[in-house]
C-alpha cells in the first residue's frame, strides 16, 4: 500500500511536470515567431464577463466570491484572445489557492491619454505573498527541481510565462499594493495592462 502511493504521487508530479513543460514549450515557440500570436481588437466587457464566469465554480467551492465591475461596452483592447484569456484566467487561479475567505473583485480603467487599459483584479492577500517574477537563471535552476509540485514555485512559473506573454502582446503585469485601515492586512491589486484600440467600423459590423 505504501508502494502504490509513492507511485501515485510520482505519477502526479509527472503529469504536473508535463503540464508545465507544455506551457512553456508554447510560450518559447511564440518567442521564436514559429507560433504566431493572433492580435486583434477585442471588447473590454465580453473578456472580463467571460473570466467571471469560468472562475466562478472554482472559487464558490473554496467560499470565494468574484466581483466584476461594468466595464464600458464601447472600449476595445489589442490582444491575442486565446492568450489573454489564459493569462487572466493564470492569475485568478493564482490567487484563488492562496486565499481562505473574501472575494476577487475585477475593475477595470481606460485611459485615452497613454492609450492603455488597465485591468485589475484586487485580492486580500498582502503585497508579500507575491515574490518577484523569476528571472531567467532562477528558471534554469528551478525548473529540474525535484520540487516543482510546490504552490509557491508553480505560481513563480505562471508568473513568468504570463509576463513574457503579456510583454510579446506589447503589455504589462505589475503587482500593488491596496492601501487600508492599520487593523486590516493590506491588499494586492494585480493589473494587467493592455494597449487601446479603436477598432475600425466594419470590424463593429
Amino acid at each position: 500500500a505504501e508502494e502504490r502511493e509513492f507511485v501515485a504521487q510520482a505519477h502526479q508530479l509527472a503529469l504536473k511536470l508535463v503540464k508545465l513543460l507544455d506551457e512553456i514549450l508554447d510560450v518559447a515557440r511564440i518567442e521564436n515567431r514559429s507560433n504566431e500570436l493572433e492580435i486583434q481588437p477585442l471588447q473590454l466587457t465580453a473578456i472580463i464577463e467571460e473570466i467571471a464566469h469560468l472562475t466562478q465554480t472554482v472559487a464558490a467551492n473554496r467560499s470565494i466570491k468574484i466581483q466584476v465591475s461594468p466595464a464600458d461596452p464601447e472600449v476595445y483592447i489589442l490582444a491575442d484572445p486565446h492568450w489573454l484569456r489564459a493569462v487572466l484566467l493564470n492569475l485568478v487561479d493564482i490567487c484563488i489557492p492562496k486565499m481562505e475567505a473574501g472575494s476577487i473583485t475585477i475593475s477595470s480603467q481606460t485611459s485615452f491619454d497613454t492609450e492603455a487599459v488597465d485591468i485589475f483584479f484586487d485580492v486580500p492577500l498582502p503585497i508579500d505573498t507575491w515574490s518577484e517574477p523569476l528571472d531567467a537563471m532562477q528558471f534554469e535552476q528551478q525548473i529540474g527541481d525535484t520540487a516543482v509540485d510546490n504552490k509557491t514555485l508553480s505560481a513563480g512559473f505562471k508568473l513568468l510565462l504570463n509576463q513574457t506573454v503579456l510583454e510579446l502582446m506589447q503589455a504589462k503585469l505589475s503587482f500593488l499594493p491596496i492601501p487600508s485601515d492599520a487593523d486590516v492586512a493590506q491588499n494586492t491589486r494585480i493589473q494587467v495592462t493592455i494597449p487601446l484600440v479603436i477598432p475600425e467600423v466594419e470590424f463593429l459590423e
